[in-house]
């Protein structure tokens, strides 16, 4: 029933670990949670370094010893399964994504995450439009990649909620 995959970049995610991201709204998060039963949301492993070391930033800026609590039951919400589910990148999005880095995009987790999107024919959920432009400079694919505003125009045409 869940056709349609999602890839979703970390900005979307730190929210759930209480850190406040401008670009995401309240009305994101609730969208993102009132679509979980009709899509796949997917997040590709190595990523997990990235999410947990933004919330360590956020701990040591705060002048914490260990991260608060708001981010472990975030962080186990996660790795429940029951939001989005942890996958590993493929050998082919490996490939890509080393292909990208060595195109010249040096940040391999970006990469990873488009490369799993395009591996797993689903959407990629992001904010980061100087990557976007960077792919379509190196005439890399990005029909499938969205910000939240598009996600939303895509599944209003599929569930009525949207």
């Amino acid at each position: 029933m869940k056709e349609i995959k999602i890839i979703v970049d970390t900005s979307f995610l730190l929210p759930i670990l209480g850190i406040e991201v401008e670009e995401v709204s309240n009305d994101d998060l609730v969208f993102l949670k009132k679509i979980v039963n009709k899509v796949t949301l997917l997040y590709p492993s190595p990523m997990l370094i990235e999410l947990i070391g933004k919330a360590v930033k956020k701990a040591k800026e705060r002048g914490l010893s260990s991260l608060p609590t708001e981010a472990v039951e975030g962080l186990k919400i996660i790795f429940s399964g029951v939001f989005i589910e942890i996958i590993n990148p493929d050998f082919d999005s490996l490939i890509l994504a080393s292909r990208i880095w060595l195109h010249g995009h040096k940040d391999l987790l970006d990469n990873i995450a488009y490369s799993c999107s395009r591996s797993l024919n689903a959407f990629f959920l992001t904010l980061d439009r100087d990557f976007v432009n960077f792919l379509k400079e190196k005439n890399y694919p990005t029909d499938n990649i969205v910000d939240i505003a598009g996600l939303r125009k895509i599944l209003s045409n599929l569930y009525k909620y949207c």
